[in-house]
């Protein structure tokens, strides 16, 4: 499955706002991937200590 399938480029996270092209950070994790259609894995696994893309070094998924 190609990129442009499976994520499209214009949704964002509902919790806080990363995109694919301004990804969360988590020094454990690395950046953050889709787990729903408006949901970034970070904010579904609750993590604490993750460097929002505002704020953060973040970048492309």
């Amino acid at each position: 499955m190609r990129v442009s399938e499976s994520a499209p480029l214009g949704r964002s996270c509902r919790a806080c706002g990363c995109t694919c092209r301004s990804a969360c950070w988590h020094d454990g994790w690395g950046t953050c991937w889709w787990v729903g259609p408006d949901l970034c894995s970070h904010c579904a696994m609750g993590l604490a200590d993750v460097e929002r893309p505002d704020r953060g070094r973040g970048g492309d998924r």
